[in-house]
Formats: structure tokens, C-alpha cells, sequence
């Protein structure tokens, strides 16, 4: 009987599936702060679970009780929820920067940061079911902080987890993602109450035998209202590592050290104890967002310690919510991400990464987030090496590179062409004043609280000798390098020497500090307290009229890692005040080449054809160290500067979107030949704001880290280098797929010339024609309304954004536009498709080699077109090259047009992809009031011969479902007008923002409300919300090949969760996936448990704003 009984069932104490949870009486009452017991309450719980003991020993072992028959064994954890008064930052001291801040640094920490006692929640460990000895955490785990236990197991284990509920709340522990063979939700644990979790660990939750790394972390936490609990403290990690290669204890075989860190900004008010924090945070002024690593700010995060010649593995995770990016850096040491060579990595919120580091630098070195205002805010700390074998480099073994480079200012113009240069014969449009370019351009302008497109900066710049006496000119090809420093190039074995010279104003300190390479304390050119003195603080900061000698070493861990191109980037910025020195314009790039290559003259790798860094970032001009240089001598001596730094209009104004500091097209036109391999360095810097995903546009599609992507994921503090192809002669536009991004200005234009070469089209695959049409429809998000799928209930929130009122639209209808496929040219009858795609346009799947036919009409009242991403080939009718095709561009209302692609080997799948890689297509006249309409779908492009002839899907799979995350916000639609008069809502004249500009519209309702704004964002699954995305059904035991894509603004970051199941790629197991706008991933599931399992965005806003669906798994 008891092997009948299902895995993973809620159990009480010995209680089988047939009893109800029950309540330890002496937990019945508990008080609101950390509860105590009296001796009579701990005396009679132990005699009650003396007794329960008792009588599950007298009746069966009561591990065996709890398993299924094929589970002989189980890592068992008793982890009890619990309250404590937390500290951020215990004695309310900035540990890190301390007493050198206000010296020459700008700011010092603000005491509403590292003041505060809140109430928090986390897990505890005890030693067994009784609950009466906490488990001692050793001095490895110190770290922790407010993190619960590390659970190990290996891959097909079982994990059996006891929980304890001491808390006023109901909770539970949910492995994220939950892939760990669960029949049923995790029900709750009320208060009080103790139960059980049998969880099995499948096989395909450790990393593949071809990863680098062995062991994965999860996070478990309370799923039972997931924002108030994660930002309570109920979080953890499982640490799961390949079958065969755990040690007993399940900890991974051949790691020295292991290190766990989460990031995350809490917000003290959304918690289950808002009544309490809020009044300390009203009465005493503390901040309620906390910027924090495993709960502690300001360097108070202790036990983050190693050796050098150690192997210590770094996990690490973020939660949160919109603001939840955050980018790990350390100082000092290099490691190996899955064959890669990094310094920092990138999170968003519910999702994980794993590193390998062996250090080989002694020391104390910063370990923070590289998002400014995380930085600011407390997220940051040291972690320390200790032992005494750094390497020595001989400098005859390679070269020693000299730069000679000067921190200086100047005037700087985002816009040196005078206006808008997105055109492809290279015309100049002006800046018309009411756009949303003049926003942040224009001329200064007090009243717009404005400064417009010149300011003074900080540049590095290089000069010929030790006299700087004379500046060194850039070469025609670097002139696109804008703002950036100069590009210093290094070889592996090489040692680079950098001298730099301040020539900045006499209140303004520099620094260099560099990423990637090797260096001491002298040389590392960051301020903070780092147990150094005299000598080794001279590097800090570097005053006014100084200079300082750095001294870098270029190791084989500062090249290129086993599975990066031949040339990898690393950054270099001043750290004085990295927020403000940043902003203010300091940093270049470095690129270093594999050891043993032959070079080029001017020292790049010879098996690429050209070398390009691009910089995006939305720079913020008012938190650059010349803000109020900038604001007195642009907009007069007498302005007020603390009120206009707080006017949101100024700040958002002095956001300057641009690539290498130039905007609207204005960098210098890169200039390529068709079938070049073009090896493009990105990086960024910045805020929360930054996330960018540069395009190439029709151009070419990028090879990034292995892997096929129209789009490079990017986030303040990150580095890529990736490969492109170029093979489509014409003038492109390079942008950013952030919609407002490249509203604002992200984008520049380059050229590829005929090279008269057709050995690139290779159309000897099948032609395959679509009618595909542009029409209105009427849509509803949620037509039926709210539909519950997760074990969090979010009708409340639901209510803005689903009801219709006497000032609002609800979910619907709304009129959309769409793209949608017809049988012939005549448009007559539709093909159907998928009640699955929703709003999408139709699935287009295509080989290497076959020719796309679109023949397309468009039905709207504006212009649109129908581009693919991807790298596709424009062809004519006779199969030749179009360069800059105008009647592609656009079509008119009404009017139809013939567009024709040829797929190239480039677009489909590389080795280390699975079978079918995939791409977006949408119209790009007028790209984010035309994905708000719905102007979008997905082609995919599997590997020759890999679909099967019937289906029309690759082989190895049995389904194929393309996914959209997106947040409609329905205000930027061109038929908002429309949709306001059609809901029935009243109407008087009135002004409202649209596209930045004013628009004069007969409608009663306050379009600039708050609540208007917001019931019109809607987060959906391809074009559904609350539950109403139409649930796809899946066979038992099938593989589903999910194509996942975002689409969107800065609001755009999703990690959608496929509930019960893992996101396998050929990198890797994957809890949820990263996505941010104009990237597609491509990941498998095995739906291997039947039953009806929710999909959402983990990113808490999001999930309580709707962006939930679900899916179907038959029974048998």
C-alpha cells in the first residue's frame, strides 16, 4: 500500500496521505517579533514529538514511511521559517569605503542605507525532527547570511525537506521552477504547523558532461505569495550536482570552495510585515528598497573567503523585481564561466549562474554589483584571498605595451551632425521641437528642463610620449570609437603599461581600473578599504595635475577562455567614483588576442576581417561629476541646482540613449565588405536602465558565445564579443531592440559593399511562399476574465487592469493590429493557426538554403512593412542582391508588395545549438507603436534536414510553440484614440503625452492618471493575461521545443517559469529562462508529468500584473 502512495504528498509528522495536517498546539499562538518559548511550551513539545516519534518507530521506519517503493533513500533537511530582526549593515558603518568617502569621493553612504532594524522571515536548519537544536553553521557557510541552508543532492536523488511554519503567514518551500517530480502543487504550511516534501531531483537538473561546471544552483523559497516572501527572507539555495560526481554529502567532487551570493533590492513595504516596517521606516526615515547580497549592504556581508590554487565554485542569483538586474563583479581574479573567461556576469531576477574561479591573486578585493545604483545603494562588499603563491611574470617572455593616456575635458556632442542621420543616403533630418528627440536634445532650454546635446566631459585620451605634450590622432577606421577611451590591444604573455595623467579640474580625481588582467595593489586603481596602505593607495586616485605608472600582466586567464573567439574585451573605467566618473565619460575598452596567433599590424587576429567596440548606454548626464558645471554654464549661473536635479522632467531629459556617445545615427558610418567576418566587442555601463540588445538589423545575425542570436543580451557592467557575417550589401541600421532605447536615440548606421561575390546566397533549398496580410482586429486580454493557475491568488491586483470602468478600458476590446496568413493573394480565406499563438503572426520555419516569398498586403491605415531578423538575404525576382530596396521599406495602406529572402548557412543553427534556432519578424517603419499594436511573429530556421517532412518540426522534438513575453502598453498604441471611444467613455477636450509629444484628443478621462497609465500595461503571453493564454496540450513523456522571446521597453526583463519542468538547451538545465527585448532562446521540456501546470514571469511585477498562461500534460 504504502508504495502506492504518490511522491512529494504534504505529510504531517507520521501522517500518511489520508490525514490532515495538523497543528503543534504549542505553535498555535505566536507573537509578531521572534517568538520565544517558555520552558513549560518547549517541554511539552518535546513530549508531544517524543510520542509522535514513538509511535512511527513502533509502526514502520519512518524514513521508508514517507518515500514511494522506488525511492530507497533521501537527503533529509529539517529547515524551520522563522522570524528575526535583521540589520542590513550591523553598526550602521559602510564597511567598504568608510572614512575615504568625502575625502575625494563625491558622496558618502546615505545613513537612511545602513540604518534600520526590520522584521524579516528566513529558514533555519535544525539538526532533526525535533526541533529543538539549530543546525551549527560552519564557518564555510558564514556567507550565507540571510539565506537559508545550502541543500545538496546529486542528480536522481531524493530530497525529503521537513518545514516548520513558526510564522503568522502561510508558507511553503518550492524549488523554483519546480522540476522535481512533484505530482501536485506545493500546498501551504499554515502557521503552526510542521510537514513534509519528498522531492526527486531528476537527472537532467545537473549541468551535461559537456559543461565545465558539475554542479547547478536552484533557489527554493515561499511560493505562496512570492513577492512578500521573497522580500521577507524565504529564500535558499539547492545545489545539484552530475551523477557520479558528488561527494557523499552531495557537495561536488573536485571543488575546493564553495560560495553562494544572491542579490537583491528588498523592499521592506511589500512584505507580511508592512504594518510594522512602515512605521519605522515613516518614524526613523530608513529607506524601504535595501540593495543587498544575501541580506547584508556595505561590505557587512562576511565569509566570503579563499586560497589561492583553491577551486572555488560561485553561485550566484538575483530576485526582485523590474529594478532586479544586477551585473557581479569581482576585482582581482578571472573566472571560468561554462568555457568562458569572465570577470562579471549577469542575473535577472530568478535566475542563476555558476562560475569557477581559482584564484591566483592575493588579497582583499571588491566584489559588488556593477549597477550604479545598486553600487550606491550598499551592494557591494570584499571577498578575501589568502596565500602567498601570486605568480610571477617575466616580462622577456612577452611585450611590454605602453600607453600613454590623459584624463581631459571636453565638449562633447551627442549630435555632431546637427540633427537626425538614420537615413541611408546619409542626409541630415532636423530635430523638430515636440519630438521625442528634442526631449533630450535640442538647445538648452531652462524651461524645458533641458540641456540639449553638448555637455563637458571627462575623455581618456592618448597621447605619443611620457610629455603628453602630444595628442596621438585615431586612425580614419577608429574614428566611430567616439567618447570611448583609447583601445588598448594586448596578446597573451604580454604585460601592458599604462601612464596616466589628470589634466581634469583641480576638485576632480581619475583612476584606472581595468578589467580581466592580472594586477596588484598599486595598479587596481579603485579606493575602498582593502587592508593597503601609502604606496598601494597611490593608484586610488589620482589628483588634479598628477600621474600615476599602472602596471597590468596579461596571463592565460586574461585571453580568451576555451570556447571564446580569438579575441576577447575586457573594459577599463575610473573607479574613484565609478557611478559619477563613468557617467562623466571615463572609460575605453581593451581587447586581448590568444597567445600564439598571428596578428595583423595593428594587432588584431587575423581570422576575423575587422574589429569593432560598440558602447551602449543610456548615459545620465545629471549624476556625471559636471552635472552642475553642465547646468550653470548651458543654462545660466543663476539656476537653482538642487531643484532642477529633482525635477523628474531634468532627469529624464539628461538620459542621453547613444552608442560610443553619439545618437540618431551621428557615429561615423562603419564602412565593411559583403561576406566580411566582423568581430563586434560590446559592452555597457550604467543603471537599472541599461539593458540593451544591440541588432544588426537585415545586416547579419550574431555567433555569441557558440550560439545563433539576432541579439546580444546586455546589462550595465557587461562584455561581449561575438561574430557576425555580413552578407547583405547596403546601408543598415545597427540599434538597440529596447524599444525606447532606440526611440531615444541607440542606433547608428553602417555599410556593407558589394564585393560582387554570389557564393554567399547558396539557394538550393525550396521556395516557400506565405500570404501574409497586415489587418485590424478586436482584442481582449483576458476573456474570461481571471483565470486562477497559480497557487498565489492575484484576482485582487487584477481588477485594474481586467475591469472595465466609467475611467477605464479593462482587458478589452481593444483594436489591434496583426499579421495573419492567407491561402493566396486574394486574401479570402485564412490559413487557421493555433489557438496557441494568440495575437501572434503565423509560425514561418525554414532551412539554410530555402527562399522565403512573402507576398504581403498591408490593410492598416499607416505605413508598415514585413521585415525578418535574422541575416536574411534580400533577393529580387531574379534572384538578385537588393541593396537598399525603397519599395521594401515601407508599403503603403492598401497597397501589397513581394518581398524575397534566401536563408543563409549563417541563419541557421551552429554545432552548439539544438536544431532550430529562431528569430523575430515585425514592422520596423515604426518599431514600438507597431510591436504595441501586435505587428509581430517568429520564423524559425532549423538545421538542414532536421524537420520532418509532414510536420513541418525538427525531428527530435514532438512540439514546437513559439512565445511572445510582452508588456502592451496600449497608450503608445496608434489607436488609443480609438480605443477610448469605442469602450464608451466620455468626452471633452483635453492635452495628453503620446510619443513624448502633445496630442490634442476629445476624451474626458486624464490620460496622464496614474491609474489610466497603468490599467493600460498589459503583460501578457502572446497577446493573454491572468490565465487566459489558450493552454497547449502535450503527450506524455514528448519533448516540447519552446521559442521564447521578449518584446518590449526597460519594463521588457522577463524569466518565464515553466511550472514542474526544466528548460534543457545543449549550455545546460535552465530553472527559467533570461530574457530581455529583441531576443529569442530556444529551450526543450520533457513534459513528463500529467497535469495542468502554470507558466509566468518570475519577475514579481510582472507575475502579479498577469503574465501567466498554462499547459496541458495528457495522462496516459
Amino acid at each position: 500500500m504504502m508504495a502506492n502512495q504518490q511522491q512529494a504528498e504534504v505529510r504531517l509528522a507520521c501522517g500518511g496521505e489520508d490525514h490532515e495536517l495538523q497543528p503543534f498546539r504549542e505553535y498555535s499562538v505566536i507573537s509578531r517579533r521572534i517568538r520565544t518559548f517558555s520552558c513549560i511550551g518547549l517541554v511539552w513539545t518535546t513530549i508531544v514529538l517524543l510520542i509522535v516519534g514513538i509511535i512511527c518507530a513502533g509502526v514502520i521506519p519512518w524514513q521508508k514511511y514517507y518515500l514511494p517503493a522506488y525511492m530507497t533513500a533521501a537527503r533529509v533537511y529539517y529547515i524551520s521559517a522563522e522570524e528575526v530582526n535583521w540589520t542590513y549593515t550591523p553598526g550602521g558603518k559602510d564597511l567598504v569605503h568608510g572614512p575615504l568617502l568625502g575625502t575625494y569621493v563625491f558622496t558618502s553612504a546615505n545613513p537612511a542605507d545602513v540604518s534600520g532594524t526590520f522584521i524579516k522571515a528566513h529558514f533555519v536548519a535544525y539538526t532533526d525532527i525535533t526541533f529543538q537544536t539549530r543546525a551549527e553553521r560552519s564557518s564555510d557557510w558564514e556567507h550565507l547570511g540571510l539565506l537559508g541552508p545550502v541543500i545538496h543532492a546529486e542528480a536522481g536523488d531524493v530530497i525529503q525537506i521537513w518545514l516548520r511554519n513558526l510564522l503568522t503567514t502561510s508558507i511553503n518551500i518550492d524549488p523554483m521552477g519546480n522540476a522535481w517530480n512533484i505530482k501536485t502543487m506545493l500546498q501551504p504550511v499554515q502557521p503552526g504547523m510542521v510537514a513534509s516534501y519528498n522531492l526527486q531531483v531528476p537527472v537532467q537538473a545537473a549541468p551535461p558532461s559537456s559543461s565545465a561546471q558539475s554542479s547547478w544552483m536552484y533557489l527554493y523559497r515561499s511560493s505562496v505569495n512570492p513577492t512578500q516572501h521573497e522580500n521577507a527572507g524565504l529564500v535558499g539555495p539547492i545545489i545539484v550536482t552530475r551523477k557520479g560526481e558528488a561527494l557523499p554529502d552531495g557537495r561536488p567532487w573536485g571543488v575546493d570552495r564553495e560560495i553562494v551570493t544572491v542579490f537583491q533590492v528588498f523592499n521592506e513595504i511589500e512584505t507580511p510585515y508592512i504594518s510594522f516596517n512602515a512605521k519605522e521606516v515613516k518614524e526613523k526615515g530608513y529607506n524601504t528598497a535595501r540593495a543587498a547580497m544575501n541580506g547584508r549592504s556595505f561590505g557587512a556581508l562576511s565569509g566570503l573567503t579563499a586560497e589561492v590554487g583553491q577551486k572555488v565554485r560561485w553561485y550566484v542569483g538575483g530576485l526582485g523585481t523590474e529594478n532586479g538586474m544586477h551585473n557581479f563583479h569581482w576585482h582581482g581574479n578571472v573566472l571560468d564561466m561554462n568555457g568562458h573567461y569572465v570577470d562579471q556576469t549577469t542575473t535577472i531576477p530568478a535566475t542563476t549562474m555558476v562560475l569557477d574561479m581559482v584564484p591566483d591573486n592575493p588579497g582583499q578585493w571588491l566584489f559588488h554589483c556593477h549597477v550604479n545604483t545598486h553600487l550606491s545603494s550598499g551592494m557591494v562588499g570584499t571577498y578575501n584571498v589568502t596565500g602567498n603563491d601570486a605568480p610571477t611574470f617575466n616580462t622577456s617572455n612577452g611585450t611590454v605595451r605602453t600607453y600613454y593616456i590623459a584624463a581631459e575635458e571636453e565638449e562633447w556632442d551627442y549630435v555632431p551632425l546637427g540633427g537626425l542621420g538614420c537615413t541611408v543616403d546619409g542626409s541630415v533630418q532636423p530635430i523638430e521641437e515636440g519630438s521625442v528627440a528634442a526631449l533630450s536634445l535640442g538647445e538648452p532650454n531652462i524651461t524645458l528642463s533641458r540641456i540639449g546635446s553638448k555637455y563637458i566631459k571627462a575623455i581618456f585620451r592618448e597621447y605619443t610620449d611620457e610629455t603628453f605634450a602630444t595628442k596621438k590622432n585615431r586612425s580614419k577606421d577608429e574614428e566611430y570609437l567616439g567618447f570611448l577611451g583609447p583601445l588598448l590591444r594586448a596578446q597573451v604573455g604580454d604585460t601592458i603599461r599604462v601612464v596616466l595623467k589628470n589634466n581634469l579640474q583641480d576638485t576632480y580625481h581619475a583612476s584606472l581600473h581595468p578589467h580581466g588582467v592580472w594586477y596588484n595593489k598599486s595598479s587596481e586603481g579603485s579606493p575602498y578599504m582593502d587592508g593597503t596602505w601609502g604606496a598601494e593607495k597611490a593608484d586610488d586616485a589620482i589628483p588634479a595635475g598628477g600621474n600615476h605608472t599602472y602596471i597590468w600582466h596579461v596571463p592565460d586567464r586574461a585571453g580568451p577562455g576555451p570556447l571564446d573567439t580569438s579575441s576577447i574585451m575586457w573594459m577599463y573605467h575610473s573607479h574613484t567614483d565609478e557611478t559619477r566618473d563613468t557617467w562623466a565619460g571615463l572609460m575605453g575598452p581593451m581587447i586581448i588576442t590568444r597567445a600564439g596567433l598571428p596578428l595583423k599590424e595593428d594587432g588584431s587576429p587575423q581570422d576575423v576581417d575587422a574589429e569593432r567596440v560598440l558602447f551602449f548606454s543610456a548615459m545620465d548626464e545629471s549624476n556625471s561629476f559636471y552635472n552642475e558645471l553642465n547646468i550653470h554654464r548651458y543654462l545660466g549661473p543663476g539656476i537653482n541646482v538642487t531643484e532642477l536635479l529633482a525635477d523628474p522632467n531634468f532627469q529624464t531629459n539628461s538620459l542621453h540613449r547613444s552608442i560610443n556617445g553619439y545618437m540618431y545615427c551621428n557615429m561615423p558610418r562603419m564602412s565593411f565588405e559583403e561576406g566580411s567576418r566582423v568581430r563586434f566587442h560590446f559592452m555597457s555601463l550604467g543603471d537599472f536602465t541599461d539593458i540593451h540588445t544591440p541588432a544588426m538589423g537585415a545586416g547579419g545575425g550574431f555567433l555569441n558565445l557558440g550560439q545563433r542570436a539576432d541579439a546580444v543580451q546586455l546589462a550595465a557592467g557587461s562584455m561581449h564579443s561575438v561574430d557576425v557575417l555580413l552578407t547583405q550589401p547596403g546601408v543598415w541600421r545597427l540599434h538597440d531592440q529596447v524599444l525606447e532605447h532606440d526611440l531615444a536615440g541607440a542606433n547608428a548606421m553602417y555599410q556593407v559593399l558589394s564585393s560582387n561575390s554570389t557564393g554567399l546566397l547558396l539557394a538550393n533549398g525550396t521556395v516557400r511562399t506565405f500570404y501574409i496580410r497586415a489587418e485590424n482586429i478586436s482584442w481582449d486580454f483576458a476573456p474570461q476574465g481571471y483565470v486562477g493557475v497559480t497557487l498565489a491568488n492575484f484576482s485582487a491586483r487584477s481588477h485594474l487592469y481586467i475591469r472595465k470602468t466609467n475611467v477605464t478600458i479593462g482587458s478589452g476590446p481593444y483594436m489591434k493590429g496583426v499579421f495573419r496568413q492567407y491561402t493566396d493573394s486574394s486574401y479570402s480565406t485564412p490559413v487557421a493557426q493555433p489557438e496557441y499563438l494568440g495575437i501572434m503572426g503565423p509560425l514561418i520555419i525554414l532551412e539554410p538554403g530555402d527562399t522565403l516569398v512573402v507576398v504581403f498586403q498591408n490593410n492598416l491605415p499607416f505605413d508598415i512593412n514585413f521585415q525578418p531578423e535574422g541575416g536574411l538575404v534580400a533577393i529580387g525576382s531574379d534572384d538578385i542582391l537588393i541593396e537598399n530596396d525603397p519599395a521594401g521599406a515601407s508599403v503603403a495602406p492598401g497597397q501589397s508588395y513581394t518581398y524575397r529572402w534566401v536563408v543563409p548557412e549563417q541563419a541557421g543553427p551552429s554545432l552548439e545549438d539544438s536544431s532550430s534556432v529562431g528569430y523575430m519578424y515585425s514592422s520596423t517603419v515604426d518599431p514600438l507603436p507597431h510591436h504595441m499594436l501586435g505587428l509581430s511573429g517568429m520564423l524559425v530556421v532549423a538545421r538542414r534536414g532536421a524537420l520532418d517532412s509532414t510536420t513541418r518540426i525538427p525531428k527530435d522534438v514532438d512540439y514546437l510553440i513559439p512565445l511572445i513575453w510582452q508588456v502592451y502598453q496600449e497608450v503608445e498604441s496608434p489607436y488609443i484614440l480609438d480605443n477610448i471611444a469605442s469602450s464608451g467613455l466620455n468626452t471633452e477636450p483635453g492635452y495628453f503625452q503620446h510619443f513624448g509629444s502633445p496630442v490634442f484628443a476629445n476624451i474626458s478621462v486624464d490620460l496622464n492618471d496614474e491609474n489610466f497609465q497603468e490599467s493600460n500595461i498589459k503583460h501578457s503571453i502572446n497577446g493573454r493575461f491572468y490565465g487566459n493564454w489558450h493552454s497547449p496540450t502535450f503527450k506524455l513523456n514528448s519533448r516540447v521545443r519552446w521559442m521564447i522571446s521578449a518584446v518590449g521597453s526597460m519594463e521588457g526583463l522577463h524569466s518565464p517559469v515553466f511550472f514542474k519542468s526544466l528548460l534543457l538547451d545543449p549550455k545546460g538545465p535552465r530553472e527559467s529562462a533570461q530574457l530581455m527585448p529583441g531576443y529569442v532562446l530556444t529551450a526543450d521540456m520533457i513534459a513528463d508529468e500529467p497535469g495542468h501546470w502554470p507558466v509566468y514571469c518570475n519577475v514579481h511585477d510582472h507575475i502579479e500584473a498577469g503574465m501567466i498562461g498554462s499547459f496541458l500534460v495528457a495522462p496516459p
